[in-house]
């Protein structure tokens, strides 16, 4: 397992961040076609080729390798052109005034066909991984600061934290953050809890 540079990465960025790839794939293809494919892919006239085979169908280094299986390129030159694997932040699904010694995420499980170009299926790769994890296995993690939400500050009307009106909107956020904050409020306000509604919008 490559945990350097990104196999999976799909190609989205412009040509000229994709260029030093194919270049360095054609110099090491053994086929004299897949290597005059490659060099046209990278070249000015196969601007529009590169759009519609690469970036449109969202290819990555792993696609490209299938596509040609002539390229034998060495690894230390592949680890220097490979985006960077980034680190993959989950957000805190529960309380910890409900147990301090546990914490507990959620996550989703992805699955890609092999269409479009693209000769495997794909799966997410740090939710893959996890989810291939037995009990007992030990796992790394990184805490990060908390985000800047902050409850509102107090009025006049309204001297109690607990019994501010809000409207939460995290587009992106995911159920986690919120699952955690509406089990704080259970365990830490239960006298002063009253109906509150959780709408998830796809």
């Amino acid at each position: 397992m490559i945990c350097k540079g990104d196999l999976t990465k799909r190609s989205r960025d412009g040509r000229r961040h994709f260029q030093p790839v194919l270049r360095m794939l054609a110099d090491n293809a053994s086929d004299e076609n897949e290597k005059r494919r490659l060099l046209e892919l990278c070249s000015a006239q196969g601007n529009e080729e590169f759009t519609q085979f690469v970036r449109q169908a969202g290819l990555s280094f792993a696609d490209l390798l299938f596509a040609f299986p002539s390229c034998r390129p060495p690894v230390d030159r592949c680890l220097e052109l490979l985006p960077r694997l980034m680190p993959r932040p989950y957000s805190v699904t529960c309380s910890r005034e409900r147990n301090r010694r546990r914490v507990r995420f959620a996550f989703s499980m992805l699955h890609f066909e092999p269409i479009d170009g693209r000769r495997y299926s794909r799966h997410g790769v740090a939710s893959d991984w996890l989810a291939s994890l037995k009990v007992g296995d030990q796992v790394q993690v990184m805490l990060k600061e908390p985000s800047r939400f902050r409850l509102p500050p107090l009025s006049n009307s309204c001297s109690d934290v607990r019994r501010i009106p809000l409207i939460m909107i995290g587009p992106g956020t995911g159920v986690a953050p919120y699952l955690s904050f509406l089990q704080h409020i259970l365990l830490v306000t239960p006298i002063y809890f009253h109906p509150k509604w959780f709408c998830i919008a796809a």
